[in-house]
């Protein structure tokens, strides 16, 4: 089992990647997620590209608390 801080996890949503990643900093650590959007190239030789839909912090923790670890992603599809 993996145990290293900082950290990031991957899944994929509708098709999109949600990454998910930690930020330490002196006061707190913050959990952040990100979507993103992929879309092949058909004149690129392939080529993957993809776009931020949108990023953010989604959580806030004291960093004098319980350690964290992300134990689990799951995709999830509508």
């Amino acid at each position: 089992m993996v145990d290293l801080l900082p950290g990031a996890r991957l899944s994929s949503s509708g098709g999109n990647i949600v990454l998910f990643w930690d930020v330490i900093k002196v006061d707190r650590v913050e959990i952040w997620c990100a979507e993103i959007s992929l879309k092949r190239q058909p004149q690129g030789g392939g080529e993957i590209w993809g776009n931020v839909e949108w990023s953010n912090a989604v959580m806030t923790l004291d960093p004098s608390s319980d350690r964290y670890k992300f134990m689990y992603s799951a995709s999830v599809t509508h």
